[in-house]
């Protein structure tokens, strides 16, 4: 495992902190990179991947995907003007 076996918790709180900074940065951008990594961390405490390569490809498609469906949803939702 990558980092041994916290590496489910070290995408936590990479997430965490991505949903944070978004908070200093409010476009509705880094959010989802935040949720990609906590879609990353359920997956790896479920044990379905170890590599970090592997990791890696589920935080990037995850938080495309997640960018590409719910950016315009959300930004309705939260506000006009920040998407």
């Amino acid at each position: 495992m990558w980092h041994g076996e916290s590496s489910d918790l070290l995408w936590f709180v990479a997430g965490l902190v991505l949903m944070l900074v978004e908070l200093a940065v409010p476009r509705f951008i880094v959010l989802f990179f935040g949720l990609g990594a906590w879609i990353t961390a359920v997956v790896v405490a479920l044990g379905v991947v170890d590599s970090l390569s592997v990791q890696l490809i589920i935080f990037l498609v995850s938080s495309i995907v997640a960018l590409l469906l719910l950016r315009k949803q959300a930004a309705k939702h939260f506000g006009k003007g920040r998407a």
